[in-house]
Formats: structure tokens, sequence, C-alpha cells
């Protein structure tokens, strides 16, 4: 009977084990594999500047506008309600300005907001760049729209923690959460894509994706400038903050 007992236990065991490692899942694979998806490494690191032009919903009265200088710049330009708002952010300062919401003068952003914003100035995902991940975790599995994907948190040299979602078949990032300082406090901020499209410069870009400082509203992207030049003039306040 021990004997007996014995081997059941032992087949347990190993059937636990066999379990455990099917579930387990490495993160280092996920990105290496999710590298080949969207193009790979040396196709993006010719990317050097990017223009997106879309608008909300597919809604022509709402224009969103996103220019990224890589590691010089990034800024998103809002036309709506017959109002022009935008929100920069540089290495070292950032402003916000969205008279829709009620702003009348540019709002400087904090020490704080500037560096978590700074992964708005890379026009791939940091996850391209290897040397800017601390560490790498994976933190389970999720289902998105009936779209199984694989979670993996993020810890960048700065710091800061970023939960990304994989689609588990397209290793495509879907979905990212993160924590922000809003003028209500930290929020977690999620950001959903989606609408994955090749380039001819061999990368794929989502064409679609959520806009947290617009409640979350869809921007669906019709135009992309791949390389343009850029002046920096762009990248500096405007005459809002004056009045």
């Amino acid at each position: 009977m021990n004997a007996i007992k014995l081997s059941i236990l032992c087949a347990a065991s190993l059937i636990g084990g066999i379990a455990a490692r099917a579930q387990s899942v490495s993160p280092d694979e996920v990105i290496r594999k999710h590298m080949e998806a969207v193009g790979g490494v040396d196709n993006w690191n010719k990317i050097k500047s990017m223009k997106k032009v879309g608008s909300v919903d597919g809604n022509m009265e709402v224009l969103v506008t996103t220019t990224v200088v890589q590691d010089r710049a990034a800024r998103i330009d809002f036309a709506m309600i017959g109002t022009n708002g935008y929100f920069i952010v540089t290495p070292k300062e950032g402003w916000a300005y969205f008279p829709a919401q009620g702003m009348d003068k540019v709002a400087a952003l904090t020490a704080r907001q500037v560096k978590l914003q700074q992964g708005q100035m890379d026009v791939k995902d940091e996850l391209l760049d290897r040397s800017s991940i601390a560490k790498a975790e994976f933190v389970g599995r999720d289902t998105i729209k009936n779209m199984p994907c694989l979670k993996l948190k993020i810890t960048n040299k700065n710091g800061g923690e970023q939960i990304y979602y994989f689609d588990a078949t397209t290793y495509y990032i879907v979905r990212r959460q993160f924590e922000a300082e809003t003028q209500i406090g930290d929020e977690e901020i999620t950001v959903n894509y989606s609408n994955f499209q090749k380039r001819p410069e061999g990368i794929v870009v989502a064409m679609t994706s959520t806009m947290p400082m617009m409640q979350d509203a869809e921007v669906v992207y019709e135009k992309i400038e791949i390389n343009m030049p850029v002046s920096d003039d762009i990248f500096k306040p405007g005459p809002a903050n004056k009045k």
C-alpha cells in the first residue's frame, strides 16, 4: 500500500510539475517574439521621427495629431469644438493646454509628470530597446475581447513600471497600463491598441488606439509620415500662456 501511495504521489508531483512549466512563460521569449512581430529592432532603429494624423472614432470634427522626434520631444495636438489644445513633453520640461476642458492658460507639467511621460518621446515601444529595461516579469494571462493575452510587468531603468498585454497569437501589444499623475492625483491609465498595419519601412504600427486624456476616446489614424523634418519650434508652448 505504501508503495502504491508513493507511486501516486510521484505521479501527481510529475503532472503538477509539467502543468506548472506549461503555465510559465519566459518574458525574454515574449519580448523576442514581439520584436520580430513588429518588424525587428533594426527597422525600428531607422525611424527617427513619426507624425500620425487621425480623428476620434472616425469623426473628423475631432482631430488628433501626434508628432514624435526620437529622444527629443513629443507633441499631441487636439482640434475640437472650435478649439486647439496640445500636450508637449521634452527631456526636461512639458506643457498641457486643453481649452475644450476649460483651461484658459498653458500649464507646465510637474517634474514627476515629465518623468512619467518620457516614454512619449520614443517612436517605438520601450521593449525594442532592451537597454532601457531593468526587469521583465511574466505576471499571468488574461482575455481581451475574446483574445487570449500574455501579461508582462516591465520596470525600466528609471523605476517606472508598466503592464503590457500581448496577443498570445500575434505578439502585438494590445494594451498598456501604467500610473500617471493627473489633476485629481495618481491614476492607473490604460491604453488599448488595434488595427495593426505593416508599413513600407518594414515596421508594424497600431492605427487605432485609445486616448486617456480624451476620456479614453478611440483615435483612428488615417495618415502617417515617417522620418520627416520637424522644427524644434513646435515643441515650445504657444501664446496661450501669455494671456
